[in-house]
């Protein structure tokens, strides 16, 4: 059963209005932009691995703009692969996947796309140099071993560290603590 703690309406507008003393108007204009915001979060899949292997190979390539993105084929064709990616040598990684999967299996297909990625790191990427000896023959099997170990850790997370002392126990809560930011 679904749980609307959470969940931001009118009533929770008009109290978070009052409790920061700020027009209504403001806040709803607010809530409104959020959601334009929050609606692209969909295709953030895996969205804590992909943005530390960003940092991580922003560091390796030298290129402070290096990218991870997934994004949904614009056309999936019967006979193509439901999850593909590319590399950009130092400059991005791009996922593309068949949005008609279920999340699970896209998360899986991205995580094992990734695997892909983390074996460029065995590689010095600047001159090509090979680091470590993994990436040959070895690269489908590693790839899906690291997805295992990816998507372990985020099922991980959200079955014992997503309940941890983090989170707030209700809306109330979430109200209180940003409520009181103003006062120190």
């Amino acid at each position: 059963m679904r749980n609307d703690e959470f969940v931001i309406t009118g009533e929770k507008t008009t109290r978070i209005a009052e409790a920061f003393a700020v027009d209504p108007a403001s806040v709803n204009g607010l809530w409104g932009l959020y959601k334009n915001l929050a609606g692209s979060i969909k295709n953030l899949y895996l969205a804590h691995i992909t943005r530390a292997m960003e940092h991580y190979f922003r560091g390796k390539t030298g290129n402070p703009l290096f990218i991870v993105s997934c994004e949904p084929y614009r056309v999936h064709v019967p006979g193509q692969k439901d999850c593909g990616a590319y590399y950009v040598p130092g400059k991005r990684f791009v996922i593309f996947f068949n949005s008609a999967l279920d999340e699970r299996e896209i998360r899986v297909k991205i995580a094992h796309e990734l695997g892909h990625l983390f074996l460029l790191a065995s590689y010095d990427l600047k001159d090509g140099r090979k680091m470590i000896p993994l990436y040959d023959h070895t690269m489908e099997p590693l790839s899906s071993i690291f997805g295992i170990f990816v998507i372990s850790d985020k099922n991980d997370f959200y079955q014992n560290a997503a309940g941890s002392p983090r989170n707030h126990p209700d809306w109330n809560a979430v109200l209180s603590d940003f409520a009181g930011l103003s006062k120190k």
